[in-house]
């Protein structure tokens, strides 16, 4: 009745939570049916070796209990440590069939099943389908939104099929909020990392710290110049993770709604933790003791310290150009997966087969932002630092020629995003200009020059025009 062209409707339904259960433990019994079976033939054939290096004529039955003891058969408890010890493959033989049985009668009476807050639409050509997710199709406000057109079974978050409309504003604000906190939260590290930097200073202010002074010249360069940047990048690497879980309590339907949110969440932290905290905390270092002495200078003495931070932006960006290019070329915990943990750990088919044709897949989410952000830290600092242009010129070439290979020849893609995060990545990079102007406006206030002040604050109302 609401739609124009439509082939068939599906409404999603609560009874998949106890079919993805059993589903679950039936695949748990296969794989340890296939671990122990295979365990079982290797004693076999281990035992079988031993016998011929005794005697190379002995006559090899194909009756595996000759060689292998049925107590030595592979055995496992329902509950750890506790309780009675079960043979495996018998247990998982005789319990496998009966799950089987559970899920094809769960399969055939889903239609009894609760409904979910959610229908799935198949219409008879992609253009009905357009418009019917376009057009606002009922005077009910929130009512049969939001719509999403284009979405695989296998890219779908079910439990979020199952919210209500006031569910979903409550978990949004909530999900805000959660990602606000987490950024104040995330300041305090951040800013120690930031106040590393500029170690120098703080030595001279601080003396407890002389002990520094000490430590041999390349330590101490480590120290002051890539270990904070070190730390701020594996600091980082904790946040995707958390972002995504937000992301699913957001209510975000498919998986590529969640990488949708973790870029623009993960661009916030990205923006403030990694630029403005490390940049300000790194400046107000510098000048902390001034800024006490002779408070009404500290708009004055930041500006003027501020090019000191350019020297760690420099180096985040060789670590990130340099290093990770090359580490993604080089591939070192891949092949280390592969060749280490799956001598150890794949002693079957299955999990050979998988380790050798599986592929990673980029997590656009939180890849765009990372490289988003050093566009905007080339853009800001250009202004006070312009050889940061030479060194992200060179970094954003490197990571280039290395994506264009792992993208082509090591990386899946999965989910499509169908590059929805390109254009807003481009949005994002405006950030930089902006900063950038700030910034000039913030040095130029400083010097009290208003002719400047007042053509950089023109420049800025015509950018964001």
């Amino acid at each position: 009745k609401l739609f124009d062209g439509v082939k068939r409707v599906w409404i999603a339904r609560g009874g998949h939570q106890e079919l993805e259960k059993k589903v679950g433990r039936r695949d748990d019994l296969v794989n340890k049916l296939e671990n122990a079976t295979n365990s079982y033939i290797r004693d076999a054939v281990n035992a079988v070796k031993k016998l011929k290096k005794k005697s190379p004529e002995v006559a090899i039955s194909s009756d595996i209990t000759k060689y292998v003891a049925a107590e030595k058969r592979p055995t496992h408890k329902k509950k750890p440590i506790i309780g009675p010890k079960y043979d495996t493959i018998d247990y998982a033989k005789e319990q496998i069939p009966i799950l089987n049985k559970e899920i094809e009668d769960l399969q055939a009476d889903n239609i009894n099943a609760a409904p979910f807050n959610s229908v799935f639409v198949e219409f008879e050509s992609q253009y009905q389908a357009q418009v019917a997710s376009q057009v606002a199709t009922y005077h009910v406000p929130l009512a049969l939104t939001p719509a999403y057109v284009g979405i695989e079974p296998t890219d779908v978050v079910w439990l979020n099929m199952r919210m209500f409309w006031w569910e979903r504003i409550v978990r949004n604000l909530a999900a805000i909020a959660i990602i606000i906190a987490l950024l104040l939260f995330w300041s305090i590290p951040v800013t120690f990392i930031g106040m590393i930097s500029n170690v120098n200073y703080l030595m001279e202010k601080l003396p407890w710290l002389s002990f520094l002074k000490h430590l041999p010249e390349d330590l101490f360069g480590l120290l002051t110049s890539m270990a904070p940047t070190i730390a701020l990048a594996w600091l980082m690497s904790f946040l995707p993770t958390f972002i995504r879980m937000v992301a699913k309590f957001n209510g975000c339907a498919s998986l590529q709604l969640v990488e949708y949110f973790a870029q623009q969440s993960y661009f916030g932290f990205q923006v403030i933790q990694v630029f403005l905290v490390t940049t300000l905390a790194s400046a107000a270092t510098s000048t902390a003791a001034q800024i006490v002495e002779e408070p009404t200078s500290a708009m004055e003495l930041l500006a003027s310290n501020l090019p000191k931070s350019s020297n760690f932006f420099i180096s985040y960006i060789i670590l990130n150009g340099m290093s990770i290019s090359s580490g993604a070329l080089a591939q070192i915990i891949p092949l280390f997966f592969f060749y280490i943990f799956g001598y150890l750990f794949d002693k079957t088919p299955r999990k050979k087969w998988a380790r050798f044709t599986d592929l990673d897949a980029p997590g656009w989410g939180t890849i765009f932002p990372i490289y988003t952000n050093l566009a905007v830290i080339i853009f800001a600092y250009s202004v006070i630092s312009p050889i940061i242009l030479l060194f992200g010129a060179v970094g954003f070439f490197l990571l280039y020629v290395a994506y264009l290979y792992i993208l082509t020849y090591v990386q899946k893609e999965a989910p499509d995003l169908r590059g929805a995060c390109y254009p807003r990545a481009l949005f994002q990079t405006i950030v930089g200009v902006y900063l950038g102007q700030v910034c000039l406006l913030g040095l130029f206030a400083v010097g009290k020059g208003w002719g400047p002040i007042v053509l950089q604050i023109i420049g800025l109302v015509v950018t964001v025009l």
